[in-house]
């Protein structure tokens, strides 16, 4: 044992993915649910970290299946820590690296908290959150008093932010429905001081009195819509 621990990573590059060679002992197996999990962060997120190459043996410590998506769509480099081990160094690292890791117990509140905090359109990370809270048991619901899972942005926002608008899909035709019913003609432009023109309410409070109007007729069973009898809404 030593005073200081030593710091075995000799450099920190950019290495050519064909360069990295797959370790002969990796013992650890990539079922496809984590694969497209960790291709769903990569593609949300990108790198964070760099996977571990040994320059001593030529192989790889830690970051396979980093390497092998990345071969896979054709990237050229990735970020890589280079260090310089024995092979019984190397040994000892590749069988006890993520084990340690492992170890680690969770705080069920700080890491609810945590994964309710995370919005993403993915499938594959959505699916990935919903195991660990599977696995940890816990209730994401349970925080703000919700019983079912988080809502999505397409279930929260109707369109999610930053979406490509197509005015032939049904919820846009719905909502131009609903803007219809309320008076609202977008295609008569704005006036000076007002949202609308040509609507059924005019001047700045446009915006507050239309709503209160749809709010009313919400709390009345829509029976007052002048399209209800159409049976449009």
């Amino acid at each position: 044992m030593t005073d200081t621990w030593q710091n075995r990573i000799i450099e920190t590059a950019e290495m050519a993915v064909k360069d990295l060679k797959a370790n002969p002992k990796n013992w650890r197996k990539h079922p496809t649910a984590q694969q497209k999990a960790l291709e769903g962060v990569l593609d949300e997120v990108g790198w964070v970290q760099q996977v571990i190459w040994n320059r001593r043996t030529g192989h790889l410590i830690d970051g396979h299946l980093r390497v092998e998506l990345a071969a896979k769509r054709k990237e050229k480099t990735i970020p890589v820590n280079v260090v310089d081990l024995s092979p019984e160094e190397e040994a000892m690292i590749l069988a006890t690296f993520d084990p340690i890791a492992a170890m680690a117990e969770a705080d069920k509140q700080m890491l609810a908290g945590l994964m309710q905090s995370i919005e993403t359109e993915d499938e594959q990370i959505q699916a990935l959150i919903e195991s660990i809270a599977r696995e940890e048991k816990i209730d994401l619901g349970g925080m703000d008093g919700a019983t079912g899972p988080r809502p999505s942005l397409s279930d929260r926002f109707v369109v999610p932010p930053f979406s490509v608008l197509d005015s032939r899909q049904g919820y846009w035709q719905d909502r131009k429905r609903q803007w219809i019913g309320i008076g609202i003609q977008s295609e008569l432009g704005r006036g000076e001081g007002t949202a609308f023109t040509g609507g059924m309410i005019e001047g700045p409070e446009t915006y507050s009195a239309v709503w209160e109007r749809e709010k009313e007729w919400r709390e009345n069973g829509d029976a007052q819509r002048p399209d209800a009898a159409e049976g449009e809404v």
